[in-house]
């Protein structure tokens, strides 16, 4: 007879992935995550890995840590369009992003709810060629969410919008008054830019490598 509070694979997964989130959002490592809590770091890497199950004594501590609750780690998920593919290191046309098709569920990339406002927000890439090896094989997916350039730091992951409506995703780097998107595609070149271009980032949260 399973216990109340045993997990099923699904619900641990679940919870693993918006810890996950809330990691990339706060740029905060699980070393850190370890620190803040006091959960053993060996812990923590094993249940992020699925190695083992989160137990209520280590959300108990974590929510808070994160600035959510337990019902926000364990609650149902939801699903973010996947508004288009990557190819050799561009994404799709920006307003295939800010107009994204219905929801597909088996096209799309479960994840927990954001609240309505921040899940509109977020959008799922799925890298389609090998132009980006070895940082980004085919079938990855790339979790972005606009209006997060205050949150960007040094070598981020980023989606560009360009202002000819083009995406391309790009690794940051900051110099004092310029950002230096470094490309992932070998034989197209970086992109050097004023500061001020650094509002038409997106910050990617979280990838999910192919299986």
């Amino acid at each position: 007879m399973k216990k109340k509070n045993d997990q099923t694979s699904e619900t641990a997964d679940t919870i693993t992935g918006r810890i996950k989130t809330l990691l990339a959002q706060q740029d905060m490592l699980p070393l850190h995550l370890s620190l803040k809590t006091g959960i053993d770091n060996a812990i923590i890497y094993k249940c992020l890995s699925g190695k083992r199950k989160w137990n209520l004594g280590h959300l108990e501590l974590i929510a808070p840590t994160l600035g959510v609750t337990v019902a926000d780690l364990v609650r149902e998920n939801s699903t973010i369009s996947q508004v288009g593919g990557v190819k050799e290191g561009q994404g799709p046309l920006q307003d295939h992003i800010l107009r994204p098709g219905p929801v597909q569920e088996d096209q799309s990339l479960k994840v927990k709810k954001e609240g309505k406002e921040t899940l509109a927000k977020m959008y799922d890439l799925t890298v389609e060629d090998r132009s980006m090896m070895p940082a980004f094989p085919p079938g990855t997916h790339l979790i972005a969410q606009r209006e997060t350039s205050d949150t960007i730091k040094n070598e981020n992951f980023v989606v560009y919008w360009d202002e000819d409506g083009r995406t391309y995703i790009r690794q940051i780097f900051f110099s004092p008054n310029q950002i230096i998107l470094r490309s992932l595609t070998q034989g197209v070149p970086d992109k050097i830019l004023p500061i001020k271009h650094l509002s038409l980032c997106d910050k990617i949260l979280r990838v999910e490598f192919p299986a």
